[in-house]
């Protein structure tokens, strides 16, 4: 009876605070200054950007490289197939195996080109710290991700100044005869409503007539063996 009571009880878990402030995080290029950041937040309980803080003070010169918040699932390849190629026979493991992090362009760049799907945001985790992918799982990003399927091709996307753009790749199914194409914006704040996450991309959608799945919150994005991406 006490096992299953304190199961019912109990709650939460408390996640940790970088999930839900609105500070940018970054990473240090050189190993020892990102080792020391760890140990003030982990061994000095501090928060991340308390930790970075820290090591700036004491190295002026650290080098920092901005990370986003995004979340990853290693057992999703390509569109919906496993490691093997094989398509997967339902929609299981994108649902469910997402896992989140903080991740530079070039690491974003690393998951995609080996297949990697993708979610450009933190999404909640429960007790045991599973996700469940959906619009009501989100937590907040400061990235969004438009699919450009028709229409443009990169060199007429490339031709215009795109304020935010900070990374682009093909799609598993682009060719040169029917380019398909995925930008990423950098948002110059952390969006915590999925509604307004919603209104900003679709701003994006109709100035680009860029798909309209992409406006929601925890869309999927699949990665792509075969892509060429450019940060």
């Amino acid at each position: 009876f006490h096992h299953v009571l304190k199961q019912v009880q109990r709650k939460e878990p408390p996640r940790p605070i970088q999930y839900y402030t609105n500070e940018f995080y970054h990473k240090f290029i050189e190993y020892e200054d990102e080792e020391r950041c760890a140990i003030y937040q982990y061994d000095a309980h501090k928060t991340r950007h308390e930790a970075e803080q820290l090591v700036i003070k004491e190295n002026p010169n650290a080098k920092r490289e901005r990370v986003y918040r995004i979340a990853i699932n290693k057992f999703v390849f390509n569109k919906n197939c496993n490691e093997q190629g094989e398509p997967l026979p339902n929609f299981y493991d994108l649902t469910n195996r997402f896992q989140n992090n903080f991740l530079s362009l070039d690491e974003l760049g690393q998951a995609v080109c080996k297949g990697y799907a993708q979610v450009l945001c933190l999404l909640q985790e429960d007790f045991e710290g599973n996700i469940k992918r959906n619009s009501s799982s989100f937590v907040n990003s400061d990235l969004i991700g438009i699919d450009i399927d028709a229409g443009l091709t990169i060199e007429d996307f490339l031709a215009k100044p795109r304020p935010g753009a900070v990374a682009l790749y093909t799609s598993f199914n682009h060719s040169k005869e029917k380019p398909r194409f995925r930008v990423i914006y950098e948002l110059p704040f952390v969006v915590f409503k999925g509604e307004d996450y919603v209104k900003i991309t679709n701003s994006y959608i109709n100035e680009l007539r860029a798909d309209q799945q992409c406006k929601d919150p925890a869309r999927a994005f699949f990665g792509a063996t075969n892509t060429m991406f450019f940060n």
